[in-house]
């Protein structure tokens, strides 16, 4: 997990309650194996391994994921929206007229940040991935710098989906889809 609240550690483990929780971390602090952390702008105590604050956790500047809605990030919605001011849903789930993004829209994840949302189509027939809409947060600025992490993180993607080629349909801001699909044929030829 991270970091997390005592609380969003017992949502991960929901055969625990929360007074084992509790007691677990106490002993991890005293025995240094836990530390207690707050976050800037937040209320609540969060936790962190030690080895994990120990470790270099310097975002590397050239990556990007597609993450799943399943993913240890994803999986706790409202800690999501806490940390990384994230707001989203499955909307698979949802009738398509109350859908915002798309049927199974995915996050972007670019060095620590969650800058956008891609909802993908596998033609595993054809062995194409079509790209629906791909959306930036709206405060999202630095596409010089995420456009090619992200060109190669849709080539994984795509790879791992059994497709060998990708159609960029829409992304929203649209000043970017030229660059992007030049990047992308590039992140392709070198899969």
């Amino acid at each position: 997990l991270g970091v997390a609240r005592a609380k969003e550690i017992r949502d991960a483990f929901h055969v625990v309650d929360q007074a084992h929780i509790d007691a677990s971390l106490k002993e991890m602090q005293q025995s240094k194996e836990v530390v207690a952390l707050s976050i800037e702008g937040l209320d609540d105590v969060y936790y962190a391994l030690a080895e994990t604050l120990e470790r270099d956790a310097s975002p590397r500047p050239d990556s990007a994921h597609i993450l799943s809605p399943f993913d240890n990030l994803t999986i706790q919605r409202d800690r999501m929206e806490r940390l990384f001011d994230f707001k989203y849903t499955i909307e698979c789930y949802l009738p398509e007229g109350k859908r915002q993004y798309g049927y199974f829209v995915l996050p972007i994840l670019w060095r620590d940040q969650l800058i956008g949302r891609l909802d993908a189509k596998a033609d595993r027939k054809a062995a194409n991935l079509i790209v629906k809409k791909l959306w930036f947060e709206s405060e999202f600025t630095a596409f010089a710098d995420a456009l090619p992490a992200l060109a190669d993180a849709l080539a994984q993607f795509a790879l791992f989906n059994s497709c060998r080629t990708v159609e960029l349909d829409a992304i929203v801001p649209t000043g970017h889809k030229r660059r992007l699909k030049s990047l992308l044929k590039h992140a392709m030829k070198k899969r």
